[in-house]
């Protein structure tokens, strides 16, 4: 299987617009839009409940589920 893994440095040139690694994220915090479109359209214990959820998709953990190197 190839490896797709993103790589910094080749034999013939050292790549440098590579993203750093994302880490954990908050992906609900992150969204404005999202959190906006909640606050006007449902009540408050809805984004309560989503916080864990953008939380956990937005982990390392979760993330590396989806990787091809996996």
């Amino acid at each position: 299987m190839p490896d797709y893994a993103p790589r910094h440095h080749l034999a013939t040139h050292e790549v440098a617009n590579q993203p750093p690694p994302a880490g954990d994220r908050d992906l609900l915090a992150e969204d404005l839009p999202l959190r906006e479109a909640l606050a006007r359209e449902a009540p408050a214990w809805v984004a309560e409940r989503l916080a864990a959820l953008g939380r956990d998709t937005g982990s390392e953990r979760v993330q590396a589920l989806g990787s091809v190197n996996n």
